[in-house]
Parts: C-alpha cells; sequence; structure tokens
C-alpha cells in the first residue's frame, strides 16, 4: 500500500506495512516493480490529493488501486 501524505502526516500514523511515497514525488519514484502490488492513497486535505494521486496511478498503470477513507 502506497501513503501518499507528507513525511510528517504518514509518521503520525499510517496503515501497518504502507510505504511512504509523497504525491509530489510520485511519477518520479514510482516504478515497475511496484505494478503487480495494490495501491492504495490515503486522504490529505479533503481527499483531492488522494484522488489526483488515484488517478495517476491508473494513468501509469496499476489496476488496483483504491482511495482510502478515514485516512
Amino acid at each position: 500500500m502506497l501513503d501518499v501524505r507528507e513525511r510528517d502526516a504518514y509518521e503520525s500514523g499510517h496503515v501497518p506495512g504502507a510505504r511512504l511515497l509523497p504525491r509530489g514525488q510520485l511519477e518520479l519514484r514510482v516504478n515497475e516493480s511496484c505494478r503487480t502490488r495494490r495501491a492504495a492513497s490515503s486522504p490529505w486535505r479533503v481527499g483531492r490529493i488522494s484522488t489526483l494521486a488515484a488517478a495517476t496511478l491508473r494513468q501509469l498503470g496499476f489496476r488496483h488501486v483504491r482511495r482510502v477513507d478515514g485516512g
């Protein structure tokens, strides 16, 4: 699972096993090996960031993308 929030939000609490990949770095740091993993984005700032991240991941070829409500 990917967590697209900033580091301080991630460090204040995240889903166990979630990997930090801030939205601003998503296109630069996501790689082919991630495509077989499930990807979910945690909401931040009323879900706008996670909605954009989910759309980007789908455009990059991820098939199992979900936006997680409840941060």
